[in-house]
């Protein structure tokens, strides 16, 4: 049985009407659609495109997610221990000056060395955090051991003198290190940053 371009066999009756007894056929359920455009080609590879975006976004971004956050935390934990070493070390100069050996001021510093014992880098051991986390242990180091320099003293005599002298040269010069891997790990891992008229930084992950 034919109807229009499409040949229809027995089993592919759709239905008979009851008022006319007729079989009646889908005339459209066969026919195939010959043309192929360069439009039907693009919508394809964009929904097949989509989709493969889709799942790779479900499946990476949680990684990835993870990556930013690690690195996030390094970069706050690092800058927190530079910071309180900065403050530290410049207080001690300060009250070193003024001859200052006080019960108070040693128990103050001691809260503070209990505090900058507590940091762990130990998280950050592989070789992209590796210049980064040797150069601010040297200086969690140096101030520690400025810190005992002070705790240990009662005088500012030429022996202290000398010894916080030599530990504040390390100390800036780690500090010099610090920087140079810091604004080197920023360009290692693609991450924008701006540095200050004033010397800071601030960065975008």
């Amino acid at each position: 049985m034919k109807n229009g371009d499409a040949i229809y066999s027995y089993v592919e009756r759709k239905m008979i009407d009851s008022n006319t007894n007729k079989i009646t056929f889908d005339p459209n359920r066969h026919k195939k659609n010959d043309i192929f455009t360069v439009s039907d080609l693009l919508k394809k590879i964009l929904l097949y495109g989509s989709i493969i975006l889709i799942i790779c976004g479900f499946t990476f971004y949680p990684t990835i997610a993870k990556h930013n956050k690690k690195t996030q935390d390094f970069i706050v934990e690092i800058s927190s221990i530079v910071h309180e070493s900065n403050d530290i070390m410049n207080t001690i100069i300060t009250e070193y000056n003024n001859n200052n050996f006080s019960t108070d001021y040693k128990t103050s510093l001691q809260n503070k060395l209990t505090i900058l014992q507590s940091n762990n880098l130990d998280d950050y051991t592989t070789s992209k955090y590796g210049t980064l986390t040797i150069a601010t242990t040297q200086i969690l180091n140096n101030t520690i051991d400025s810190i005992n320099i002070i705790l240990y003293s009662s005088t500012a005599d030429s022996y202290n003198s000398g010894a916080l002298n030599a530990n504040l040269k390390s100390y800036k010069d780690n500090i010099d290190i610090y920087n140079k891997s810091l604004f080197q790990f920023f360009d290692d891992n693609g991450i924008f940053y701006k540095i200050n008229s004033d010397g800071s930084y601030t960065y975008n992950l």
